[in-house]
């Protein structure tokens, strides 16, 4: 089962004739939605072997996976991919007035998803003050106590 992607993605990314011309094995006119499954499959699991450091191996519970369907910028990142899997089956279908080749877009579809992933594992920006700051502390050491913050002389109690 898809998570973000099906057969219209495609031809809106690329062409209705784009679509047919690598994924019409028969030549009937028509792609073959087996073809499709299979393309749009292998995207989404690229997208997928991303995410193992942040959700471990699969299978992915549900509450997590509705999460991650909802997320456009990993939708793209899997039609990105998508789409150069499906002109690497037929490499001649590829557009020439574009100037793209098939490693161009594999290319850009890694650094589109490395920076991502790069955004998603930022540390937020607000710091959060540590649990143990200002509480109640009393350590079987001898104590130093500086007289203030930036303070030049410590005194201490030995």
């Amino acid at each position: 089962m898809a998570i973000w992607l099906d057969q219209a993605d495609l031809e809106n990314a690329t062409s209705v004739q784009s679509v047919i011309a690598c994924c019409d094995d028969t030549n009937v006119g028509v792609a073959d939605p087996a073809i499709i499954a299979s393309i749009i499959d292998r995207a989404e699991q690229e997208i997928l072997s991303y995410l193992v450091g942040e959700y471990g191996p699969g299978p992915i519970s549900a509450t997590v996976m509705a999460q991650l369907e909802a997320d456009n910028f990993l939708k793209y990142c899997a039609l990105d991919y998508a789409v150069a899997f499906m002109y690497d089956r037929h490499p001649e279908a590829v557009p020439t007035d574009r100037g793209n080749d098939i490693q161009a877009r594999k290319k850009s579809a890694n650094e589109k998803m490395q920076r991502v992933m790069d955004a998603r594992q930022r540390a937020p920006t607000v710091a959060t003050p540590p649990a143990n700051v200002g509480g109640v502390s009393t350590p079987v050491i001898d104590r130093v106590y500086i007289s203030g913050p930036g303070a030049r002389r410590n005194h201490g109690d030995y």
